[in-house]
């Protein structure tokens, strides 16, 4: 299907963006967020109407947008950034820390339903790789992951602490190593820099275990 109004048909040129065009696709990407805000708002009111108040709520997207940084527009394919990577994840009905508080540790996807199930009472089948979140939820200062990983088409593999991040790929020229800390939206890759061969070879043994 075609965007008329944006000119994106699922095969993006980036040849072909003016200002213009994109601020439309702003437009109507900002747009399809306060939509989905709107309808989630609905939903949360249909259950408090109703008396249904004991619930937990969980809110999370599958990847992320680049929506112009680093030059890039759309989510995949792509070098994963942590504006790919990074995604919304909202949980509430745990208890714990106040509304609105936000919690800087490490999560992935299949956290979700192992959280699901701790929350529920039932056991976790011994072979499931995600970790329940609902201790740190409830006691921010416990640990939960040192680090976390993915993978990213095509044939790229991450891994990321607090402060670290490291991408390697089949090929060797999309390899990446960030200094978070030092450089948040990920500007300078440090892959070839000698005075961080022992971290890279450190983040490299996580990702391989």
């Amino acid at each position: 299907m075609r965007d008329e109004d944006t000119g994106f048909d699922g095969h993006f040129d980036p040849r072909a963006m003016t200002e213009a065009r994109f601020r439309r696709i702003l437009a109507y990407y900002y747009a399809n967020i306060t939509h989905l805000d709107h309808q989630v708002g609905r939903i949360l009111a249909t259950l408090t109407a109703r008396g249904i108040t004991n619930n937990l709520v969980v809110f999370c997207g599958t990847h992320g947008n680049y929506m112009g940084q680093h030059g890039l527009v759309f989510g995949a394919p792509g070098r994963p950034y942590d504006s790919l990577l990074r995604v919304p994840l909202v949980i509430s009905g745990l208890g714990g820390p106040r509304r609105g508080t936000a919690n800087p540790a490490l999560a992935r996807l299949d956290d979700i339903p192992a959280t699901i199930l701790d929350v529920t009472g039932l056991t976790l089948p011994p072979t499931f790789t995600g970790k329940s979140l609902t201790p740190k939820l409830r006691s921010p200062g416990v640990a939960l992951r040192r680090a976390a990983t993915a993978d990213v088409p095509p044939g790229q593999r991450v891994v990321r602490t607090v402060s670290e991040k490291l991408v390697l790929s089949e090929d060797e020229g999309l390899c990446a190593y960030h200094d978070l800390e030092a450089d948040p939206h990920e500007m300078s890759n440090l892959y070839t820099r000698p005075e961080k061969k022992a971290r890279i070879e450190r983040l490299r043994q996580w990702l391989n275990r």
